[in-house]
């Protein structure tokens, strides 16, 4: 967001005494009105992301002294607008998210680079939330063409399930590393992904149906996930996929390229595959009742 930017610059100018109050007023306004516009999902994605940038962002306007409009706006960007009072979103799960679905629900062939988007809102999945988008791509609807519901089985499957997932993350880290005291996880503005809402477009498509899904962490990082399928709360069929640490020495990767995948089913069979983000790659049977897929 280009407002943050200018505000940022500005406050960092006038720490090194080469700017205005006033200038900074008028850039603090242009976030904030911008900041006004966008959906709660894009609020939490930006503070997330931005985590950083916006701390040191508030410590510099708490430090003006005697201002009313700063303190004014202070309060409009992160009480009013970002919710930051008495607790906030745990920062940097989006980032950890979208490295961890790599290769997972994730694959190169879903970016566009043309339309680069945040990682929920990205066709292959979500989208960007609208009721529009929603309609038209993760609803099935009665006498749709069997091509057309293929499609969008596809989409709103692999959005539940990254909601799902990024719903997990979210949990562990207030519960891990609450924000302010002991103060216990509740899904306030963060859960913003609308499990509920998700699920109900999801059973249009796949009735009597349901995923649950679990972590395994190492430290701060998730490795391993688990996906249940059930069919009338009967569990039919597991995937397991795990992601092996990289050398945390390094700033830039955080998990090794492959990922190691597993499937078993109620009727007995197991399946294997070996995946990256660049490839995506088929089901091989490897126990008794399986089948290559």
């Amino acid at each position: 967001m280009n407002e943050l930017i200018l505000a940022l610059t500005e406050a960092r100018k006038l720490e090194r005494n080469i700017g205005s109050i006033d200038k900074l007023v008028t850039t603090l306004k242009q976030f904030e009105k911008s900041l006004a516009t966008i959906s709660p999902e894009q609020k939490v994605y930006l503070a997330d992301v931005m985590y950083d940038d916006l701390v040191r962002l508030k410590f510099q306007l708490k430090s003006i002294k005697g201002n009313g409009q700063v303190t004014s706006l202070h309060d409009k960007i992160f009480k009013n607008l970002l919710g930051w009072d008495s607790r906030k979103t745990p920062h940097g799960i989006t980032l950890l998210f979208e490295e961890f679905i790599k290769g997972i629900t994730y694959f190169r062939k879903q970016v566009d680079p043309s339309n680069p988007v945040p990682i929920y809102h990205r066709f292959m999945a979500c989208g960007n939330g609208s009721e529009e988008f929603r309609n038209n791509n993760n609803i099935c609807l009665q006498g749709m063409s069997r091509a057309e519901r293929k499609e969008r089985k596809a989409l709103i499957k692999r959005c539940y399930i990254e909601r799902l997932v990024y719903n997990e993350m979210y949990k562990h880290e207030s519960l891990h590393f609450p924000l302010v005291g002991t103060n216990a996880f509740s899904q306030d503005e963060g859960h913003v992904f609308r499990i509920g809402m998700t699920l109900t477009d999801f059973q249009t498509c796949f009735k009597d149906q349901d995923f649950k899904v679990s972590l395994e962490w190492d430290s701060m990082y998730p490795v391993k996930l688990t996906i249940d399928q059930l069919i009338k709360n009967k569990l039919v069929s597991s995937e397991v996929y795990y992601k092996e640490l990289a050398n945390l020495d390094s700033r830039f990767k955080v998990y090794r390229t492959t990922v190691d995948c597993k499937k078993t089913n109620e009727q007995g069979g197991i399946y294997e595959k070996v995946q990256t983000f660049e490839f995506e790659s088929g089901w091989s049977g490897v126990g008794s009742h399986a089948t290559n897929v």
